[in-house]
């Protein structure tokens, strides 16, 4: 049976985190003043119904208490929330007009990309007309012809800041949203290297000590492993260091279930944690023994989340688990989901955005699953060989991860891997060893015959477990892709897996009930969007960039037309156009290239809909009689003039293309407006639906 009372630190941050949704999804304040005096009175309300009722019969009111006190912790979370974005200072740069130029102190060593490497800056000046302090962060992406920038150090840079757009195609991955849940909301590509004001300060800070770290960890990596691409996955696995994977690596762990490995996370915390167990276990004799336990045990922790350059996900998990040490230390028998939520709330309250990452809400899933299914699973089979039974432990693990998170798997990764208990028995066993061997390199880094030594066995380990990696994603039915759920029906489905859980382990047949309603909730969802699905009739004009793209969804079926570059462009398909077929429930494909006619002009006939793409179109070009089209899309390869596209050809709706210039588009929907016509702007506001 489950007791409640005994989760009183799990309550306080459940309606914590409610108060946190509710800002974010459901915001009510008009002004944060407004907010902070509401906080106020819940908190004035509830001390005050607190005393008047401390005499009288507890048990009587303590349904009363329990509400007031959940409300206030709502609260609480939603001011924190409130508080947390950084868009309603009065300072921020979202506050100021016409920037002409800005200061601004570099707050990250750099990631590089393609063609440009991307830092993070904080805002520190602006100037409107006058110089003003301000404040905000922002990404530049700064040229790789140009010298790159350095950690703390204060450039000053002209140009306006360009505020980051929201996905421009259906069913897109909002980047705009995720950066704002990090308060980014502004970005500027450099073309033109910075004016350096203010070198870095010599003084100690944490930041620039644990960037130095990092950067002297990757160093001897880099010096010691001399294949790229083990190199790359050693630097992902060991310091969280991304820069050498690439797509071929990630969609390999992603496929076999093992991407987990490549974040530094939990994972890796845990399996420090479980070495210096086995190591220091026998401290633990005595309270005095705990106490120095603990001290090492946090020490090494947070000296390997130093080496990381304090990864937000390692900062996460060293928070957790020092949680978990320092409740051991105190109370061996201490209740470890109250110790995980201590954690939890600890971590956001200072940062409530939290709740918004994915890495945040794997991790809290992942190991509520393990402490809570793990040893239950474990105990349904017993084995007397040692091997096989370690074996079954770490089957017991995944499976138990697997469970707790697999429906935010389906949420955001739209894929569940197949053989994941598989590739699990191959990469938590070498996450072991390279861990070790990892720490093994940094730690005789001085001797160069040695560290050259455990760089070569490290780097045989890495290709071994590589191996078995791509070796698992070849297998047929490595994964189940492209399952579309919407956020209510991950919700039913977590709750669903929670019921079948506490059935498993209280054996209340009462549970039933409330696995039967959230069955049928999760079917009658499922079955209204697919009745949905199955009514779609509708054209989709995608925003791609240097590329024109239409797609006609009817049925749970598509057909797309597109310039035939686009159509080998596996990537850009992916990430622009495959989003709406999920969301569609598209079941079936088949693509065309645009016909190119000699004119220069492409056309298609979609759905009894004629489509007429103008692009270098010959000037001479005249049909005699205006054709009749239905859409008449402008692209940037036309170069002819508005009145003279009117004077030719008669169309229901112009559509400015999504790879136009961004000059050439304002002004032709300037033109447009002018001329009265019909028009509607792909490059400004972005995909276009129509129901035909």
């Amino acid at each position: 049976m489950l007791y409640w009372a005994q989760y009183a630190v799990v309550r306080v941050v459940a309606f914590f985190m409610l108060g946190i949704l509710f800002a974010v999804y459901i915001p009510f304040h008009t002004s944060i003043r407004q907010i902070w005096w509401f906080s106020l009175g819940s908190v004035i309300s509830y001390l005050v119904l607190s005393a008047v009722l401390k005499k009288a019969t507890f048990v009587k009111y303590n349904l009363l208490l329990s509400v007031g006190s959940s409300f206030v912790f709502a609260t609480l979370g939603y001011l924190c929330l409130v508080c947390a974005n950084q868009t309603t200072f009065s300072d921020h740069i979202s506050n100021f007009q016409n920037v002409e130029a800005y200061t601004f102190v570099v707050t990250d060593a750099g990631e590089e990309k393609a063609k440009t490497t991307r830092y993070l800056a904080q805002i520190s000046a602006v100037k409107d007309s006058l110089w003003y302090s301000a404040t905000g962060k922002m990404y530049l992406y700064v040229s790789k012809d140009l010298p790159g920038l350095d950690y703390g150090s204060t450039y000053l840079i002209g140009g306006q800041l360009q505020r980051l757009s929201g996905p421009m195609n259906p069913g897109e991955f909002d980047y705009q949203r995720f950066l704002s849940y990090q308060n980014i909301h502004y970005q500027q590509f450099v073309r033109e290297p910075p004016l350096l004001i203010k070198a870095r300060p010599p003084s100690f800070t944490i930041s620039s000590f644990g960037l130095e770290m990092s950067n002297w960890a990757k160093a001897v990596f880099e010096k010691n492993i001399k294949h790229e691409q083990e190199r790359g996955i050693a630097l992902a696995l060991v310091l969280g260091i991304k820069d050498g994977l690439n797509n071929e690596i990630k969609n390999a762990y992603s496929a076999s279930g093992a991407m987990h490995v490549l974040a530094v996370s939990g994972l890796h915390v845990g399996i420090i944690y479980l070495i210096l167990s086995a190591l220091l276990g026998r401290l633990q004799s005595g309270t005095v023994g705990r106490w120095i336990f603990a001290l090492l045990v946090l020490s090494v922790l947070w000296i390997y989340a130093l080496i990381t350059g304090f990864s937000p996900s390692v900062l996460r998990a060293v928070t957790m688990f020092s949680f978990v040490i320092v409740a051991r230390a105190i109370n061996r028998k201490s209740n470890i989901y109250n110790t995980l939520a201590a954690s939890a709330l600890i971590l956001l309250f200072f940062n409530p955005y939290l709740i918004m990452s994915v890495g945040f809400q794997l991790s809290y899933l992942a190991v509520f699953g393990i402490v809570f299914l793990q040893p239950r699973i474990y105990d349904l089979l017993h084995f007397d060989t040692i091997l096989i039974d370690k074996v079954w432990e770490i089957t017991a693990v995944s499976i138990a991860a697997q469970l707790a998170t697999f429906p935010l798997g389906l949420l955001y990764f739209h894929q569940f891997p197949t053989y994941f208990l598989l590739s699990n028995l191959v990469v938590i066993p070498g996450a072991f060893a390279l861990l070790i061997l990892g720490i093994l390199l940094l730690l005789f880094s001085w001797a160069p015959m040695l560290a050259a030594l455990i760089g070569s066995v490290l780097e045989a380990v890495v290709s071994v477990v590589n191996r078995v990696v791509f070796w698992i994603e070849g297998m047929p039915i490595g994964r189940i892709d492209d399952v579309y759920i919407t956020v209510i029906e991950s919700g039913f489905i977590m709750l669903l897996t929670l019921s079948i859980a506490i059935l498993f382990v209280t054996r209340r047949v009462k549970v039933m009930y409330a696995i039967f309603s959230f069955s049928l909730l999760l079917c009658i969802s499922l079955l209204i969007r697919s009745i949905h699905n199955g009514q779609l009739n509708r054209l989709i004009f995608y925003r791609i960039n240097g590329h024109t793209a239409v797609e006609w969804i009817s049925n749970e079926r598509s057909v797309l037309w597109s310039d035939d570059q686009l159509l080998h462009d596996s990537e850009k398909l992916y990430f622009n156009v495959r989003p709406n077929r999920l969301k569609c429930g598209v079941h079936k494909t088949t693509a065309y290239p645009f016909k190119r006619l000699d004119t220069g002009i492409d056309i298609a006939m979609v759905a009894k809909k004629s489509i007429l793409v103008l692009r270098d179109i010959h000037k001479e070009t005249n049909f005699g009689k205006k054709p009749r089209v239905n859409f008449l899309i402008y692209s940037g390869d036309c170069r002819r003039s508005l009145k003279w596209v009117v004077e030719r050809f008669d169309f229901d709706l112009l559509i400015l293309g999504g790879d136009l210039s961004v000059w050439k588009a304002e002004k032709l929907r300037g033109q447009s407006a002018e001329l009265g016509l019909s028009f509607y702007s792909i490059y400004h506001e972005g995909a276009l639906e129509y129901e035909i």
